[in-house]
Formats: structure tokens, C-alpha cells, sequence
């Protein structure tokens, strides 16, 4: 999935993992944003994958997050105050695979993962007034707008245009990346109210 789908995805998992954990807003959905940077992974063997390859053949973080989210479960027997955290970050990386899944189930065809990333504004949309204020709706939905923007432009200029070729172009795999710490550090940065998780 590209970063939009990916980021849409944290929002919405933000939006309800705070409300039913008691976590602040902020952090979450900026922690959630920061875990798909699982896929630096793909670094690795850019050089094999045609843009279309199966996350879990090609991307060994991906292949091995299970190992991590052991250990935060284990973490959490021995740190119980942990527990809301822990369950969030699990959740954040597990609903990235989920993206991905559904990405590779639609054979990241462009248009399905146009309507996909519709349907999650769509949704978060509905659920606005279900959860927590800390952050209002108009700022968090500009700020997902101009992220979608931004991250759509770049990716239609580096493939359409540029014509990247990404077994020979590690930038293709780069920029989502930076697209998700930029995107992440610059939410936390900018709605942080001094808040801790």
C-alpha cells in the first residue's frame, strides 16, 4: 500500500485506540504513523521487487514482526502498567499488515487503492464525532489532505513522470519512508500540547 493508505489507516486505528485505551490523541496517531517505517525494509532487495511483490517475500521486517510483538507481549507480563501501550503499538504494526494484505489482495492495482484510501476518509469522517476532541476535525482533516496530496503528487511525479523503475531506483522505496517520518514527527510537533501517552 502507499504511504496514503497506510497513514489513513493510523489515523482511523489512532482515532479508536485512544478512545478505548485512554491514550492522548497525539502521540498515538503519530506513533502509529512512525511504525510503518517497518517498511525500510524494503531497501534490502529493491533490486528484486517490481513495485507489485508480496510484502512478506521480499521485506524481512515484515516477514519477522512477529519476533518485536513478542516481545512487547512478554514486556507486558512483567510491566502491566504497560498494557495500553503495548496493545497499541501491536496494533499499530498489525493493522500495517493489514494494509498490506488488502494491497496485495487488490494486486495493488492503482484505481482499488484509490477507492480504498476514499473509503478510509470516508470513514474517519463518520467516526469525527465518536471520539476524542483533543486534536479538532478540520486541523486533523487537513492535515491528512495535505499529507494525501503531498505523498500522492510526489508518487505519481516519481512514477508517471520520472518513470522510475523501482528494481533499479531505491528512491522509490526512500521517499515513503520519509514521507512517514516527516509525517509523523511534524504531526506530533505541531498538535502536542505537552501531552505524554
Amino acid at each position: 500500500m502507499y504511504p496514503v493508505g497506510h497513514i489513513l489507516t493510523a489515523s482511523i486505528y489512532s482515532k479508536v485506540a485512544a478512545k478505548k485505551l485512554a491514550l492522548n490523541f497525539v502521540p498515538v496517531f503519530s506513533i502509529s504513523i512512525l511504525s510503518n517505517l517497518i517498511d525500510v525494509d524494503h531497501f534490502i532487495y529493491y533490486f528484486k521487487d517490481d513495485g507489485t511483490a508480496n510484502s512478506l517475500v521480499l521485506h524481512p521486517g515484515h516477514l519477522y514482526i512477529g519476533v518485536p510483538i513478542f516481545a512487547l507481549i512478554v514486556l507486558g507480563f512483567f510491566k502491566p502498567e504497560s498494557l495500553n501501550l503495548i496493545y497499541m503499538l501491536i496494533g499499530a504494526f498489525a493493522m500495517h499488515m493489514a494494509a498490506d494484505a488488502l494491497a496485495f489482495l487488490c494486486q495493488y492495482n492503482l484505481i482499488a487503492l484509490i477507492i480504498i484510501d476514499v473509503v478510509l476518509f470516508l470513514i474517519l469522517v463518520l467516526i469525527r464525532n465518536k471520539f476524542d476532541a483533543s486534536v479538532p476535525f478540520s486541523n486533523l482533516f487537513l492535515f491528512l489532505l495535505c499529507v494525501t496530496l503531498v505523498s500522492a503528487s510526489v508518487q505519481y511525479w516519481m512514477h508517471f513522470i520520472l518513470k522510475y523503475d523501482p528494481q533499479k531506483e531505491l528512491i522509490v522505496y526512500v521517499v515513503p519512508n520519509l514521507i512517514f517520518l516527516l509525517s509523523g514527527l511534524s504531526f506530533y510537533f505541531v498538535f502536542n500540547k505537552k501531552e505524554s501517552l
